[in-house]
């Protein structure tokens, strides 16, 4: 697989090897560490790839984004916990994530996400009346779901 290598990529990562044991640098955006994991994995610079990813971990990015770059440069434990919190997050899916993640995975979130969570009902007298599903608009306690068993059996990750 060829890669384009723009010569900004290239001194952001030659600035790494050289501060490797530095934590001072001028990189310091999503996309610029992004770029030094993209040639630290393309070149087999393992420290500068692990060093990269610890950059990484520590800025803001959406779940999609984390995913995409989990995928792409086989970050490991970066998808699974990202899967999660997209399933968890109460905006529903859109376009960029279809974009950015792909048609399969977006309707596999979807599904699951649509998928009814089950309420028990409690009469006043302590027995278990019914099991019904919140269907109401606005009803969606899925943030304090952990959905990774059921993201590992869909990703089989």
């Amino acid at each position: 697989m060829r890669y384009h290598c723009a010569l900004s990529q290239t001194l952001r990562v030659l600035t790494v090897i050289s501060k490797l044991n530095n934590s001072e640098y001028a990189i310091s955006t999503l996309e610029d560490w992004t770029s030094v994991l993209r040639l630290a994995s393309l070149w087999e610079f393992p420290r500068v790839r692990e060093h990269a990813i610890k950059k990484l971990s520590k800025l803001d990015m959406s779940p999609t984004h984390k995913i995409s770059i989990a995928r792409q440069f086989h970050v490991p434990g970066w998808e699974l916990p990202a899967l999660n919190q997209l399933v968890q997050r109460p905006e529903p899916m859109n376009m960029d994530d279809v974009q950015s993640l792909g048609i399969d995975t977006v309707l596999k979130l979807s599904a699951l996400r649509e998928s009814l969570v089950e309420v028990q009902s409690i009469s006043t007298y302590g027995i278990l009346t019914s099991t019904r599903s919140q269907m109401r608009e606005g009803l969606r306690p899925t943030s304090t779901i952990d959905f990774t068993p059921k993201l590992r059996q869909l990703f089989r990750a």
